[in-house]
């Protein structure tokens, strides 16, 4: 009896050895599970223009890449996510049957305008009555609809709310600047001009010239000084003025003498006031026919017929010359005349003081347009 009571003592021992080894072997026991594979980003948030790569992890089988709308980003074959204009669409690389996906937000890219100026900002494959348009300055710039006009210096922030999602943009407003026609400064007038000649004649000082340079001369002012037996200047209005003068061009200015007042000499000043390239000399759109010349006993005058040929409606003025033994002798001027496209007209010139003549020049003088 005491015997099997031993034996059952033992085997009771040994059963709590083998359990508590047990035990320890299942404590023991790790459990080792393979890393998932995903996308390194399951949002991404870029700029018009710019561009990103995404990858899959954990995975070392090719992908199948694609976009649900490629009019907002693409994505090439190695995973470049390309934004090509404002909105969202979602790339997905398909391993196998499995897809992974990344939602994808394209910001506009950021406007520079200047004041007065405008463009226009579209959210691609949204309806634009779903948009709500907000400006951070509107002192700098407004938005309506998607269209932004730039109003004073300075940088704003635009925002496009569509439901949960809110596209932005940065625009930086400059000054405009005002454009100055070109023109060449500070150069003295026989940088452009040579005098053909100078004459004083019974009706004044009469001066020929010709533009020397490659471009057209806008506004050209001249005047004449008097000085007496004394060395003073006879002060008056003496001056004349040429609107425009082709290059190679001549051109003719007439001065008055002082009226009840001698002189002993005289001198004169030109002005170039611009040279402008959106100038044009038409004196060779206009012909002269049909010149009569007479002599009342007391002054000669003279006439003429002035053609247009041009689709411009044009002013001119018109010079006749008078000469003797192919000396200037006198001159006399016309007002300024006005002449339609395509039409002719008569003119008559007031006489000459000179006391006898044998030739007249009628010129064309002082007829531009401009475009």
């Amino acid at each position: 009896m005491n015997n099997v009571k031993r034996l059952m003592v033992v085997l009771v021992m040994v059963l709590a050895v083998m359990g508590a080894s047990i035990t320890m072997l299942e404590v023991n026991t790790l459990t080792v599970h393979a890393a998932s594979t995903q996308l390194n980003k399951k949002n991404l948030t870029l700029k018009t223009g710019q561009s990103q790569v995404l990858k899959l992890k954990n995975s070392n089988k090719k992908a199948k890449w694609s976009s649900s709308n490629s009019k907002v980003a693409q994505v090439n074959k190695r995973g470049k996510v390309i934004a090509k204009t404002a909105g969202t669409t979602r790339i997905t690389a398909k391993v196998g049957k499995r897809k992974y996906t990344c939602k994808v937000k394209v910001n506009f890219e950021d406007t520079m305008l200047t004041v007065g100026k405008a463009t226009k900002l579209n959210l691609e494959g949204v309806s634009a009555s779903r948009v709500i348009w907000c400006s951070s300055n509107r002192s700098v710039a407004t938005v309506k609809r998607g269209k932004i006009k730039a109003k004073g210096k300075g940088i704003a922030k635009l925002s496009a709310k569509v439901g949960k999602s809110t596209f932005t943009t940065n625009i930086t407003v400059k000054e405009r600047k005002e454009k100055k026609p070109a023109r060449l400064k500070k150069v003295s007038w026989q940088s452009y001009f040579k005098i053909d000649y100078m004459k004083d004649t019974a009706d004044g000082i009469i001066i020929k010239a010709t533009n020397i340079s490659s471009k057209t001369i806008r506004n050209v002012l001249a005047d004449i000084y008097y000085i007496d037996a004394k060395g003073k200047k006879i002060y008056g209005n003496y001056i004349d003025y040429i609107e425009g003068i082709g290059a190679n061009e001549s051109f003719y200015m007439t001065f008055a003498h002082p009226i009840g007042k001698k002189y002993v000499r005289w001198g004169f000043n030109f002005k170039v006031n611009d040279v402008y390239i959106n100038c044009e000399s038409k004196n060779t759109c206009l012909s002269l026919e049909n010149k009569w010349f007479n002599y009342n006993g007391s002054i000669y005058k003279s006439g003429v017929r002035v053609r247009n040929n041009s689709y411009y409606a044009l002013d001119f003025e018109l010079i006749a010359i008078y000469k003797y033994k192919g000396n200037i002798v006198g001159f006399s001027n016309s007002f300024m005349q006005f002449v339609d496209c395509y039409s002719v007209i008569d003119c008559n010139l007031e006489g000459s003081c000179a006391s006898k003549y044998d030739e007249v020049e009628i010129v064309i003088n002082n007829c531009a347009s401009y475009f």
